[in-house]
């Protein structure tokens, strides 16, 4: 009489990843019965792990997962995303913006760095005022918020812009460079400067000529 010896079972454990990484080994992994079976879960390059679904259920962002005594099939899942950042364009450094005058601060971002901002400005490094609270982070991956500057805001040379996401304080940018806030452009009248009298219709007749110019005190 003839006997077979039957060798161990083998079951297949299914790895996969998503968008933005890698597991390793991927795809139907065979493993004999009672034996161990690791899985590498690495981002790529400005990307993290978000969570490692094992038979369905969260193993959370780990790095690495393994199988231990398998007597089962498995499947094994990676899901990844790109790092959130916020990028301030303008201004970045080198500017120069009159007091008075209304600008536009504007920014890039990728990943998910919320939906809302807080702008705040900087002089000499440290916080010199809190320009909003919070602010849409934009559309498409650009943003922008428009700053009227008071006409009696401190000049300086050393400003700079803080971005940051209200819901994750990590996710944040500063000016590259400092920039500069001067005073408003004076006026000088150069006619109708004093001694004499103006009829209503003197406006469209001799109109007041004005002249414009900077003077810095640097």
């Amino acid at each position: 009489m003839a006997f077979t010896v039957a060798g161990p079972a083998i079951y297949t454990i299914t790895a996969s990843a998503g968008p933005n990484g890698a597991i390793s080994p991927l795809g139907a992994v065979s493993v004999s019965h009672g034996s161990d079976q690791a899985f590498a879960v690495t981002p790529a390059a400005l990307c993290h792990v978000v969570d490692v679904l094992v038979d369905g259920v969260s193993a959370g962002a780990v790095p690495s997962y393994t199988f231990h005594n398998v007597t089962t099939d498995h499947t094994i899942s990676a899901n990844f995303a790109i790092n959130p950042k916020i990028a301030i364009i303008s201004p970045n450094g080198g500017e120069t913006w009159y007091a008075g005058t209304k600008q536009t601060i504007q920014w890039t971002y990728t990943g998910d760095a919320g939906t809302k901002v807080k702008i705040k400005l900087l002089k000499a490094g440290k916080v010199a005022k809190t320009l909003t609270p919070a602010t849409s982070i934009g559309a498409d991956g650009k943003g922008f918020f428009g700053w009227s500057i008071p006409l009696h805001q401190t000049p300086g040379y050393d400003y700079r812009i803080k971005i940051v996401s209200t819901t994750k304080g990590s996710c944040s940018d500063v000016s590259d460079k400092n920039f500069s806030i001067i005073p408003p452009l004076p006026i000088s009248v150069l006619a109708a400067n004093g001694g004499k009298n103006w009829k209503f219709d003197n406006q469209i007749n001799n109109p007041v000529e004005l002249q414009t110019g900077y003077r810095s005190n640097r």
